[in-house]
């Protein structure tokens, strides 16, 4: 358990106490001493004046109870906050290393289809946008549509996928730019 320091303590008692007041006599002697007691001299002129009286021993007790209360509570915000924290922290690093399994597998994709293309053979794109040889054995199995790639379209592709294999498959990166 944490200790509690007296400020602390003795701040809490004038917070939560309750208002108790307590009256005492005030008085100046002939030599100029001041006087304090708990009844007046009825020979001189003195002055009473009201006082809160100390805290009682529950009221000690309940002003330290809230105290660790109010501690156990922060104490409980930071280790939320902490957690909140790792996780966030967790959840980057997992974006970080999905980000990077991306674009691991688009420079794989931009290096396949760049060698497809470079290779100067009847090429097309199959149903779902990929680059396939128009020979090779997916091609005699494939039974959807074929849209063969021109010789102009097939330069500007091979232009665009070096510029992909330049951006993804190197560490420094500058975005790719597609051939107009």
């Amino acid at each position: 358990m944490m200790k509690i320091p007296r400020l602390a303590v003795l701040l809490m008692f004038v917070v939560f106490s309750s208002p108790g007041i307590a009256e005492i006599c005030k008085w100046v002697d002939e030599n100029g001493v001041v006087h304090y007691a708990e009844t007046c001299p009825e020979d001189i002129d003195s002055t009473e004046i009201e006082i809160q009286a100390p805290p009682s021993q529950a009221q000690v007790e309940e002003a330290v109870r809230r105290l660790e209360q109010m501690q156990e509570k922060i104490s409980k915000r930071k280790e939320a906050e902490l957690q909140e924290e790792a996780a966030n922290s967790l959840a980057t690093e997992e974006s970080v290393e999905e980000n990077d399994a991306r674009e691991r597998d688009t420079c794989l994709a931009a290096k396949s289809n760049l060698r497809i293309l470079s290779e100067q053979r009847p090429v097309y794109f199959d149903d779902e946008g990929n680059i396939q040889f128009d020979r090779s054995v997916y091609s005699l199995a494939y039974k959807g549509e074929r849209r063969f790639i021109e010789d102009q379209k097939r330069s500007e592709l091979v232009q665009n996928w070096k510029n992909a294999v330049d951006y993804y498959c190197d560490v420094t990166k500058t975005e790719p730019t597609a051939q107009e």
